[in-house]
């Protein structure tokens, strides 16, 4: 049977049809003048002619339009006709003028009557072209030296290119990523599962500046802000095209304004704008769960006179230290404010309305400060008042704060009409203002 095959030409012939058209290349066979004898399927579904459009033509008026292009594809041509196989990365153009990337070779076959050739086409989506013209090779260049680190990657998750800008940003090169597949070492442990479900996510529907905290070689943390491109051919990824944008200036100022939005710059505590946000969420957890939500309203005595004084220097100097003292003496679910120029808020939760024990504490802590223990040395007493709310009485707060601040100041004149001294509440203890 095998020797039948072998000599009859009809059987050899169906044989190669189905061969020819069944390559999964797109390949014409060419006269020794390269005008198409015939095309593939997979040449018609590349490039959009069907075998009866093109037959008879000269294969580069086809496949190239006029110019540079149609020029480097006849010298390529003329090269082949010296007998070798030649291999070239460069473009072709559909039908319907859409240039395409592909990978071209050329086979000459010499037969008894003349000479034919064999043009295969394999397309490759995001290669780097490895014998470009001019454009292409500027095309190239651009995306090698492009300030954005750029990936492609397969639609298996394997890295298929990354340029140079990736690798200065990560510390990874293309070489030490090759083959290397999600979850990639410059993510997160803490995110990695939700990156790669983002990244499946991608290669369907794309990413339009999603933003991504990666981590470099070093471990040090970095920002970028990705858009990202699914590449198809009929239907079927071929590879996902990711570009970041690094920020990692602008999140970290935007950090930094976040943070001035909420704190005192001079404390460091929290201010009144960030108070007015967090008590409504406290009280809505103190109806919730049952808990009472207390209030101590703290005050400086005579501050304006330490100003007057001392300097305004010395004032923010004692202010500070207020914030720490006041910070240390709370547990860690409490919150200390900032809430006027001296005058200071703690809120307490869940605390049962035990707020005269926090500011027993506050006061102790004020009586630690004994002469020479503090290079300031300035005497400071501070007169405290207390309120609280009952869990679903967080319509009554303006009342509460409003309570606090007059006990407090009720404290402050009271002390200023019993002419007491200082110095047992004296926050470094020397006496005398």
């Amino acid at each position: 049977m095998k020797d039948e095959t072998r000599n009859n030409p009809d059987i050899l012939n169906t044989l190669f049809d189905q061969f020819f058209d069944y390559m999964p290349e797109a390949v014409t066979v060419t006269d020794g003048e390269w005008f198409i004898l015939r095309v593939n399927t997979a040449f018609s579904d590349m490039f959009g002619y069907s075998s009866s459009d093109i037959k008879g033509k000269k294969i580069d008026n086809v496949v190239t339009p006029e110019g540079r292009l149609r020029e480097e594809a006849e010298r390529f041509s003329e090269a082949t006709a010296s007998g070798e196989s030649l291999f070239e990365d460069t473009f072709r153009m559909k039908m319907d003028g859409t240039l395409i990337p592909v990978s071209v070779q050329t086979v000459p076959v010499n037969l008894d009557d003349g000479k034919i050739y064999f043009v295969m086409y394999r397309s490759r989506p995001g290669g780097m072209p490895g014998n470009l013209g001019r454009d292409e090779m500027f095309s190239a260049a651009m995306l090698e030296n492009s300030p954005n680190p750029i990936l492609v990657i397969n639609p298996d998750t394997s890295i298929r290119y990354a340029n140079r800008a990736f690798e200065l940003i990560t510390g990874y090169t293309l070489d030490e990523l090759n083959e290397a597949k999600a979850p990639y070492p410059w993510w997160t442990d803490d995110r990695s599962e939700k990156n790669h479900a983002g990244l499946l996510d991608s290669f369907v529907n794309g990413a339009n500046k999603i933003e991504y905290l990666f981590k470099k070689r070093d471990g040090s943390p970095f920002w970028v802000e990705v858009t990202g491109v699914p590449v198809r051919r009929n239907g079927v990824l071929q590879y996902y095209l990711s570009n970041w944008a690094e920020i990692t200036a602008r999140k970290k100022m935007e950090a930094e304004l976040g943070h001035l939005a909420k704190h005192d710059q001079l404390t460091g505590l929290y201010n009144r704008h960030f108070f007015n946000d967090y008590i409504e969420k406290e009280l809505r957890r103190s109806h919730r769960f049952g808990h009472p939500v207390a209030f101590l309203m703290v005050d400086i005595d005579g501050f304006k006179k330490i100003n007057d004084t001392f300097g305004h220097q010395t004032g923010d100097a004692i202010l500070k230290e207020m914030a720490n003292l006041l910070s240390r003496v709370v547990r860690d679910i409490d919150t200390v404010v900032r809430y006027g120029g001296d005058e200071f808020l703690i809120v307490l939760v869940e605390t049962d309305g035990e707020k005269e024990l926090v500011r027993q504490r506050i006061l102790a802590e004020v009586e630690l400060r004994k002469p020479g223990m503090d290079i300031l040395g300035y005497p400071v007493t501070l007169s405290i008042g207390g309120s609280h709310l009952e869990p679903g009485e967080g319509n009554k707060l303006e009342s509460a704060l409003a309570e606090a601040d007059r006990l407090m100041y009720e404290e402050k004149a009271s002390k200023k009409a019993q002419g007491r001294p200082r110095e047992k509440e004296s926050f470094w203890g020397r006496e005398g203002l």
